[in-house]
């Protein structure tokens, strides 16, 4: 089959450069492209070689600029997914943060009030402890005033008992001696019943009383304050009363 006339080739390269330069301004699919205009009759072979070769270098450089369009913005829109998806990540961490931090914020709360309530429990309990204590002492010292006040009680009521024996038996000592004084007694006799009162108010023991306190009130000495004591207890012994003056043996004589 005969090849095609090199003019026919030139333009069918020429439509298809122009459809292609089309396409890369966006043009619908399907729309007429203007027809390149028949080749110049006046125009040379090498310079329609030369316009082709324009042609293709401009379609070939809008391509190389739409492509770069193309990525950058690309570039832009992946940027601007990556820049919401970290704010969204960003976003998500702070939310986590903060009900990190209101979760603390309630356990520490928690805690300080539990704490509190455990501090002011022991307080209390503290408190009732201390206040049982103050109870405790006072009821102790109310009762050492009163026994202090009974005790002050019997030692009065045993000092007024004492003091009125002790004047009854002076009452009753004094009737003896003037009892005594009518009988007449030697010296002698008399010391002996003074010191036989001596043992009598000390309970009947002749060692209770001391020789000094027969020669103080006997005025004697040592010796015969020895003898006296000695003679007052067999006078006792004898069934003799100071309080009267009674004698048994006396009596019998009488």
């Amino acid at each position: 089959m005969p090849s095609a006339p090199r003019p026919l080739l030139r333009q069918s390269v020429l439509q298809v450069l122009a459809l292609q330069d089309g396409l890369e301004r966006g043009d619908v699919a399907g729309r007429a492209l203007p027809a390149l205009p028949p080749p110049s009759p006046r125009t040379g072979r090498r310079g329609r070689e030369e316009e082709s070769r324009v042609r293709i270098a401009r379609l070939a450089r809008r391509a190389d600029e739409a492509s770069a369009e193309h990525l950058a913005q690309a570039r832009v829109e992946a940027a601007a997914g990556q820049t919401q998806e970290a704010r969204a990540e960003a976003e998500a961490r702070a939310e986590a943060a903060r009900l990190r931090a209101e979760h603390t914020r309630r356990a520490a709360q928690r805690q300080a009030e539990a704490e509190a309530a455990r501090a002011a429990q022991e307080t209390r309990l503290e408190a009732e402890r201390l206040a049982a204590e103050a109870d405790r002492v006072e009821a102790e010292r109310v009762k050492r005033e009163a026994d202090k006040a009974a005790d002050a009680q019997r030692r009065a009521e045993a000092d007024r008992l004492a003091a009125e024996a002790r004047l009854r038996t002076a009452r009753l000592v004094a009737a003896a001696e003037a009892a005594e004084d009518y009988a007449r007694p030697t010296p002698r006799e008399r010391n002996t019943r003074r010191t036989a009162r001596l043992i009598w108010a000390t309970g009947g023991a002749a060692d209770a009383v001391t020789l000094q306190q027969i020669q103080d009130a006997c005025r004697v000495g040592r010796s015969i304050a020895s003898e006296l004591r000695q003679e007052a207890a067999q006078l006792l012994a004898g069934g003799y009363d100071p309080t009267t003056g009674y004698e048994p043996e006396q009596q019998h004589t009488t």
